[in-house]
């Protein structure tokens, strides 16, 4: 009759032994490695900040640099303190005219060209302020002279749309061949703008005659009058 095997038991109990604080230090070591390993420093991004200027191209840039020496040379407009008196012939309704054929491009694009001598004479970029200067104006013809100077020469209304935050600015003008006579008195005052200024000609005594209207109106029979409210239109 063969022996009875041994007992396993201790064998087991031993494996046991050497296994669970095997599996105890490996459990604490992860556990340390998790909360003790420093925070990772944020990765770079080089597209986190964008220079304003990055997608502003050269020609952009040279005409931005334009535009600030023409605001910066806003000189003084040129007067006329002759006195003159004339009629017009109004017509029915505005008559809404070309800017491109009341106003001379040339003389503008030079006036420009002037104004940004310090920057590109670069003649693309010259006309692009010229357009984006053409583009703030819208011009209606609202009657004729018919007596006195300027005769037969178009009345005019010029809306001006400046670059700041208000609504248009309505000038009577009268265009004298190669001069733009600024009827001072008859519109709102001139926009401070150094293109404006080079090319308008203020006249502060001329008067279309008609065009006012009495300061105030009774009515008869009535305690009620009207009183004078200027509106440009």
């Amino acid at each position: 009759m063969s022996p009875a095997p041994a007992p396993r038991k201790n064998t087991t109990n031993i494996i046991l032994m050497i296994l669970v604080p095997i599996l105890l230090l490996g459990n604490v070591a992860t556990l340390y490695f998790l909360f003790s390993k420093p925070a990772l420093a944020p990765t770079s991004n080089n597209n986190a900040v964008v220079d304003v200027n990055e997608n502003i191209d050269d020609n952009e840039s040279i005409v931005l640099e334009q535009e600030k020496i023409i605001l910066e040379n806003t000189g003084g407009v040129s007067e006329n303190n002759e006195s003159s008196d004339i009629q017009v012939t109004f017509t029915d309704w505005p008559i809404i005219i070309e800017n491109y054929s009341f106003f001379d491009y040339d003389k503008i694009n030079q006036i420009v060209s002037t104004l940004a001598k310090d920057a590109s004479n670069d003649n693309s970029q010259l006309n692009s302020l010229t357009n984006k200067f053409m583009d703030q104006l819208v011009v209606y013809k609202v009657g004729e002279v018919n007596s006195g100077k300027y005769i037969d020469k178009d009345l005019v209304i010029v809306r001006y749309q400046p670059e700041a935050p208000m609504g248009p600015l309505t000038y009577r003008v009268i265009k004298n061949n190669d001069e733009y006579v600024f009827i001072t008195k008859q519109s709102q005052e001139l926009f401070n703008d150094a293109i404006l200024n080079k090319l308008f000609t203020k006249y502060n005594n001329l008067n279309i005659l008609g065009l006012d209207v009495p300061s105030s109106i009774s009515i008869p029979n009535s305690s009620i009058s009207l009183q004078e409210e200027i509106v440009f239109l």
